[in-house]
């Protein structure tokens, strides 16, 4: 059985060359500076999670 189709040799695909990736170059990325979080206010000492002011009255709401 030679009536099969002779394939062209496929040429060896050269291999994929290693690029550089982007974010491994030495970029002299800037320091994030600290910025003063806007959450970092003066927290009240009684935090009223869920509206509960008694502190024990949000839970036991049944």
């Amino acid at each position: 059985m030679e009536h099969f189709h002779q394939k062209k040799p496929v040429p060896p695909k050269p291999e994929p060359k290693p690029q550089p990736h982007p974010d491994y170059g030495p970029v002299p990325k800037p320091e994030p500076k600290p910025q003063p979080h806007p959450d970092s206010h003066p927290v009240p000492p009684t935090p009223t999670y869920g509206g509960g002011g008694g502190g024990g009255g949000y839970h036991g709401h049944h």
